[in-house]
């Protein structure tokens, strides 16, 4: 089995295309080999921290939007919340519930799990105010099997005042603008009701075949590192599996100074567009952020470049931005010394949304890169950074 994924792996390599560079068939012979995975801290239970229950109002300029309301919540009237953990990454199941002061539950909370456009998890919902004085409290299990019920510790004393219609948009009767609010809150409160559970269940990430190897020019220079790795999601949603890729250099203080970028990116199969497509140079250009399907194995093949070097929007020549260390005489000795270093670089990666860190060793240092580059016809960018030569 291990031998029909390296195989396969190798099949890639030969036949995968860079933008305006074929990859050497002699590239196989340094062969792709797993990533070492290195060892991650199952968060605890123990860890969970509820630190956060806000009430919030719809807020509107260009687009519709909430903030933070001043002061108590107002009885009997309906809220956007927002609730907020440390090591929310243990939870595997919650429940939101409102309870009075001596403990006993007043109603449940309407909140679901929302991604931010990290794909790390929030928790929203909408919250009709108890004529009571009352506490919220998020209940359930971590990814460790244990419970936990905790109680933000802040005591909500509803008050009679009416909602503020100031965040409403100005330029009509206050009446036409609170049945704006209204209708709003109305659509995003039935799409909660209609797809909300007892319980909500935090999704997982499986993230299987990590491989690396050098990445090559058709020539055989060594421009960089190819990474491939399959993933899959337990629920359907937004996910933003981004990898990113940092050389790990002995020298503390060189660490920072040389970043490494996708210059190619595919994901197989191709995932839906959050939004409105974006124009981008490939799919993983700016992250990783789409709507994938569970069940679904997704394949995602990149190949990583110094941050120093720019490609051109033809995608057929390479620059060199020398400048982006001149400016520094610190920056451009710890330049000089990263490139006339002639051990081979490590480097650490992690896979975002998916609790992966790996490590890879063994591979060409930076002189050798922009050596490469430099065989490659990559010529000086000039002072400023751009994509048009």
């Amino acid at each position: 089995m291990c031998r029909s994924i390296v195989l396969l792996a190798l099949l890639h390599l030969l036949l995968q295309q860079c933008v305006g560079q074929a990859v050497d068939p002699r590239s196989s012979a340094n062969g792709t080999r797993p990533v070492k995975q290195l060892p991650s801290d199952m968060p605890s239970t123990s860890e969970i921290r509820f630190y956060s229950f806000e009430f919030k109002q719809l807020y509107l300029s260009q687009h519709p939007g909430t903030v933070k309301i001043k002061g108590e919540p107002s009885k009997g009237l309906r809220f956007f919340v927002e609730a907020k953990f440390y090591a929310e990454e243990a939870i595997s199941t919650a429940k939101f519930e409102a309870v009075d002061e001596a403990g006993n539950v007043i109603q449940k909370v309407l909140i679901q799990r929302q991604p931010d456009a990290g794909g790390h998890p929030g928790f929203y919902g909408v919250m009709r105010v108890p004529a009571r004085p009352f506490r919220i409290v998020a209940s359930g299990k971590g990814i460790d099997g244990k419970t936990y019920r905790l109680t933000h510790e802040r005591l909500f004393r509803p008050t009679n005042r009416p909602k503020s219609a100031i965040l409403i948009p100005q330029g009509g009767p206050l009446k036409k603008r609170q049945q704006f609010e209204q209708e709003y809150m109305d659509r995003m409160e039935k799409g909660w009701k209609e797809t909300a559970l007892e319980m909500i269940v935090m999704p997982r990430t499986r993230v299987a075949n990590v491989m690396y190897a050098p990445y090559l020019s058709k020539a055989g220079n060594a421009l960089g590192v190819r990474i491939e790795f399959d993933i899959e999601f337990s629920h359907d949603g937004y996910y933003n599996p981004a990898l990113r890729l940092y050389p790990d250099y002995k020298n503390d203080g060189w660490r920072g100074r040389i970043e490494m970028k996708p210059l190619t990116g595919s994901i197989e199969p191709k995932p839906d567009e959050a939004g409105s497509p974006q124009y981008q140079p490939h799919l993983l250009a700016y992250g990783a952020g789409y709507v994938y399907r569970r069940g679904t194995t997704y394949h995602f093949t990149a190949e990583y470049i110094p941050d120093y070097v720019i490609q051109n929007e033809t995608r057929t020549k390479f620059c060199i931005y020398y400048q982006k260390y001149r400016h520094s005489p610190e920056l451009h000795a710890d330049w000089r010394a990263i490139l006339d270093d002639r051990a081979p670089t490590k480097y650490t990666l992690y896979i975002n949304n998916a609790n992966f860190s790996g490590e890879i060793e063994g591979l060409h240092p930076q002189g050798t890169l922009l050596k490469s580059f430099l065989e490659e016809g990559a010529k000086d960018c000039g002072e400023q950074q751009t994509s048009r030569f």
